[in-house]
């Protein structure tokens, strides 16, 4: 019971200030750092967190993305910026 409440304090210290910048790239850095936290931990949970080949360029990917939402919206041209995010994500999946 006491690691779930360490977990909910942990947890509330990193989504309070996502709440407060929530317009900001803050937001979006602390999403990319809570999702290569939970992309570390499944490649963790299948036994590859040595496998750098595999961890560094999905890591890398999963924090650049919430990023780059961020950097997109200020691109007039939405075409580009869907197409950029379907490239990436087909290249990281291909290379998985």
């Amino acid at each position: 019971m006491l690691k779930r409440i360490i977990t909910a304090l942990v947890a509330l210290c990193v989504f309070i200030p996502m709440l407060v910048f929530s317009h900001t790239w803050v937001s979006a850095a602390l999403i990319g750092v809570c999702i290569v936290i939970a992309v570390f931990e499944a490649i963790r949970c299948i036994g590859q967190k040595k496998n750098f080949f595999l961890t560094i360029p999905l890591c890398t990917a999963s924090m650049i993305m919430p990023l780059y939402t961020i950097y997109a919206k200020h691109i007039n041209n939405p075409q580009s910026i869907f197409t950029v995010g379907a490239v990436v994500t087909i290249l990281v999946t291909l290379y998985v």
